[in-house]
């Protein structure tokens, strides 16, 4: 499984830089875009059933030049449950940056794809305990922003995001946790 999932990411940033090759960005097509907004996660573990985190959010800055742009985003999800009189709270934290493309396609909508890397922080805390990690963070994603007007758009889309979290004592796991996003893009200056 862990070949297949890197020969996945390496495929995709592959396909990502030959197709932004070629691209030469006029002043026109230079342009910086600013998300928030809405996060959802579902936690998809090795083993055993999975967890939704439904509070959350998201920030995003980008840069793009053509069809090849640079990105920076932040999430963060939660969850409180109530076992046995005593809350347990969990918090999902990412920190990611990497190349985005974007299509050319004319009209409100512009579809990009990113591959982005960089920590996921998890902890857990309850009845005066608490327990975190950060680990490393492999994440592809696909978006779609649809223009409201010349500065103001909406944003969704998804990631999956492949975490290499510490395991049990016999080495490293990959866990996958898929995070989708609803929310507002804003481009200043255009």
């Amino acid at each position: 499984m862990r070949n297949i999932t890197w020969s996945v990411c390496v495929g995709l940033a592959a396909a990502m830089l030959v197709a932004a090759a070629p691209a030469r960005a006029s002043a026109q097509e230079r342009a910086v875009d600013l998300g928030f907004g809405y996060s959802f996660l579902r936690i998809i573990p090795s083993e055993g059933d999975g967890t939704n985190l439904g509070a959350g959010w998201f920030a995003s800055v980008g840069a793009q030049m053509g069809t090849l742009g640079i990105v920076g985003a932040v999430a963060g999800n939660y969850k409180t449950e109530t076992v046995v009189g005593v809350d347990f709270t969990e918090k999902f934290h990412t920190f990611l940056a990497g190349p985005r493309v974007a299509s050319r396609a004319g009209g409100p909508a512009r579809v990009f794809g990113q591959l982005l890397v960089g920590a996921t922080r998890v902890s857990i805390s309850g009845g005066g305990q608490g327990e975190s990690e950060t680990d490393f963070t492999i994440s592809p994603g696909a978006h779609v922003d649809i223009a409201v007007n010349r500065m103001l758009g909406i944003r969704v889309g998804g990631n999956l995001h492949i975490i290499r979290a510490k395991g049990d004592g016999s080495g490293h796991t990959w866990e996958k946790a898929f995070q989708a996003i609803a929310g507002i893009v804003v481009r200043p200056g255009q």
